[in-house]
């Protein structure tokens, strides 16, 4: 402690609790929010000037940047080791490489972070389906290194076998593509997305959350129970079958769910809970995967129902009587007595003998004229 310049009063509070050697000290401590938990406390028991310092200001001061430069040594030197987040049961969760200064991950790193999750869980079997691709393990292990936790769509959930398949159906393709695209590729620097729809089938929706699991429990955030129980849950209710007249969730849908959900989760992360914490929350207390994967109502499809309806029958027109002077060119409001016309077009005199003090129906001559021919037929 001496080495490290640290305060005399420092020296004598960390004695004075307990801890007589270094490898207790570094080894009390699992995780960083653990040591940083017990530094605000310390503060207390310096005395004068830090007891009564702004705790903000006193995250940030000399004494305590020395403690925390002291403790990551050791920590570093085998005397404990340290985890960036913790969780319920974080003696078994994953130490990431370089989580510290969010150095990149090769595949030799990703290789030994398989090995390690499939030692400490033995139900975990790492597949080419379900292995994190590099791109996508890269860009959760710096979420976890600075804690910046963020939804990532499913389009960018890719396994290794879906990775190589994405570069295989890119336009050049990978024989066309420069050596440092393909490294980049390799490594994870360079962003892949699926470039297929999104399949609504179980077993898809499956494999993208387990790579997800898989991927977060591999560099250290949450232990693999946590993130498999909110898989479970999330597939419960998307493979659910629905009532009469309603339809599961489609894959967007669930995918939305799943966004919701994990913001949640996250903001809990944002106010200083653990990971696993966060998700059991979620997932099992408040079981807010239920509320949203309801089913929906199913809409019925019009169908295009053939016109059967007999077409109505057009009235035929009325012939007129032979004597009632119709299509003889007289007026028919003339007729009536009703034209008001001070120029008509029609003829305002019988059809039959030319008066016009009457019309063809009532046309005298023309009555005596059929009756007679009627007397003769008779004859």
């Amino acid at each position: 402690m001496k080495a490290a310049d640290l305060p005399d009063v420092v020296i004598k509070a960390i004695l004075d609790a307990g801890y007589e050697r270094d490898e207790i000290f570094s080894g009390a401590f699992c995780n960083i929010d653990a040591f940083e938990k017990w530094l605000v406390k310390l503060r207390a028991k310096l005395g004068e000037p830090h007891a009564h310092m702004d705790p903000e200001d006193w995250g940030t001061s000399p004494t305590a940047a020395k403690i925390r430069i002291f403790w990551r040594k050791l920590s570093a030197s085998g005397g404990g080791k340290a985890e960036p987040s913790s969780g319920l049961a974080s003696g078994l969760s994953i130490v990431p490489f370089n989580s510290a200064t969010g150095a990149k991950l090769s595949t030799a790193d990703r290789d030994k972070l398989r090995r390690t999750l499939e030692s400490k869980y033995s139900s975990a079997v790492v597949t080419a389906d379900t292995l994190p691709a590099m791109s996508y393990l890269q860009a959760v292990h710096q979420q976890v290194a600075g804690k910046q936790w963020e939804w990532l769509p499913w389009k960018r959930i890719l396994s290794e076998e879906q990775s190589l398949a994405v570069r295989g159906r890119s336009k050049q393709g990978t024989a066309g593509l420069d050596g440092l695209s393909v490294w980049a590729a390799a490594v994870g620097l360079q962003t892949e997305e699926w470039d297929l729809e999104l399949g609504a089938s179980a077993m898809r929706v499956q494999q993208l959350l387990e790579t997800r699991a898989f991927a977060h429990a591999m560099v250290g955030a949450g232990h693999l129970h946590s993130w498999v129980v909110y898989t479970k849950k999330l597939l419960q209710f998307y493979c659910k079958k629905s009532s009469e007249y309603f339809r599961p969730p489609n894959v967007l849908e669930a995918e939305a769910s799943d966004r919701a959900a994990m913001e949640e989760v996250f903001q809990l992360c944002f106010a200083g809970h653990s990971l696993d914490d966060a998700l059991h929350n979620v997932a099992v207390d408040r079981d807010l995967l239920r509320h949203l994967l309801v089913e929906k109502p199913r809409v019925p499809k019009l169908s295009v129902a053939k016109w059967e309806r007999e077409p109505l029958k057009r009235k035929k027109g009325a012939k007129p009587e032979a004597d009632s002077g119709a299509g003889m060119g007289e007026c028919f409001l003339w007729r009536q007595g009703k034209c008001k016309r001070a120029v008509c077009k029609f003829n305002h005199a019988c059809g039959f003998c030319g008066a016009i003090d009457h019309c063809a129906k009532d046309c005298a001559s023309h009555k005596e004229r059929k009756a007679r021919v009627s007397r003769q037929a008779v004859e």
